[in-house]
C-alpha cells in the first residue's frame, strides 16, 4: 500500500514542471547567450581588435555548446550564431 500511495502523491504533487515550447526554449537560450556576450564584451568596446578576437572566441564556444544541445539542428545553430554575431553590447543606462 505504501508504494501505491507514494505514486498517487507523486501525481498529485503541486511541484510540476512547466514545459516550454521549442521556440520559447530557443529564445531563452539566445537571451542567455546575449547576456554572456554583453557581460564579456562591454568592457572591451574601446579596443576593437581585442573586442573582435574575444567575440570570435565566444561565438566558437557557443557553437560547440549548441552542437551538444538536443533542441537544435545544424541549420538552427548556424542561425543562432549568425544572430549572435550581429549582437553589439550597449552601455546600460
Amino acid at each position: 500500500m505504501n508504494i501505491f500511495s507514494s505514486i498517487i502523491n507523486k501525481f498529485n504533487s503541486k511541484d510540476r514542471r512547466v514545459v516550454q515550447s521549442k521556440q520559447e526554449k530557443r529564445e531563452e537560450i539566445i537571451v542567455n547567450y546575449e547576456k554572456r556576450l554583453h557581460d564579456a564584451l562591454l568592457p572591451l568596446k574601446a579596443d576593437q581588435e581585442v573586442f573582435i578576437e574575444r567575440k570570435s572566441e565566444l561565438l566558437r564556444a557557443f557553437s560547440v555548446e549548441l552542437s551538444h544541445n538536443i533542441f537544435f539542428d545544424k541549420d538552427e545553430i548556424r542561425g543562432i550564431i549568425r544572430e549572435l554575431a550581429h549582437y553589439e553590447p550597449q552601455q546600460l543606462s
